[in-house]
């Protein structure tokens, strides 16, 4: 059938009786044959071939990871660690602040008992990374600049126990930690009131 035979009357369909309740006739079209617009197509796919083949020699921005390097900047927001000053003591007070502004709620925090009166430590510090999503809230809530994301961002692990970080994983000296410190604290700033 190329569309201009007549259908008999048995093989019509219809939406329904009118309201004379006689049925509506529909016109059913079937077509085998490309007309010349469908066969331009073919150009269309030409033009699409085309540009593949404009776009393979261009330069490629991919990196070749592990072989080459991934491009670090300060702003680069890694595995979070916490900072250990250079007496060994730890920066963190157990304050919670971090635990509480965790979206993902990914860290638990065990407070105890420090030899300096006034201030406490943490017993455990633990943080899940298989529920960490690299927010940084936890670094801009720390009043102590002890929680700071870190450069680390190879993170894959083969077991799920080994996503769990405590406390003896995550400390890193303040040292290695610099330069996020610095970043952070020029970029937290401009949220902070000028004090005269």
């Amino acid at each position: 059938m190329n569309g201009n035979e007549k259908v008999p009357q048995a093989a019509r369909p219809f939406l329904g009786p009118t309201p004379s309740g006689r049925p509506v006739p529909v016109k059913v079209l079937r077509k085998d044959r490309l007309d010349w617009k469908e066969k331009v197509a073919l150009v269309e796919i030409v033009k699409g071939m085309a540009f593949t083949l404009r776009e393979m020699f261009r330069p490629r921005f991919t990196i070749q990871f592990p072989e080459e390097p991934l491009p670090r900047h300060p702003s680069t927001k890694g595995r979070p660690v916490l900072a250990r000053n250079p007496d060994g003591s730890i920066r963190c007070v157990s304050c919670g602040l971090c635990e509480f502004v965790c979206p993902a709620r990914a860290i638990t925090i065990d407070p105890g008992e420090s030899e300096d009166p006034i201030q406490k430590e943490p017993k455990d510090f633990q943080i899940d990374m298989l529920r960490c999503i690299l927010c940084g809230m936890c670094e801009e809530a720390c009043p102590e600049e002890a929680i700071i994301m870190s450069r680390d961002l190879l993170m894959a692990t083969d077991s799920r126990t080994k996503a769990h970080h405590h406390l003896e994983d995550l400390l890193v000296p303040a040292e290695k930690l610099q330069e996020r410190i610095d970043y952070t604290k020029r970029m937290y700033h401009k949220w902070n009131p000028p004090q005269s």
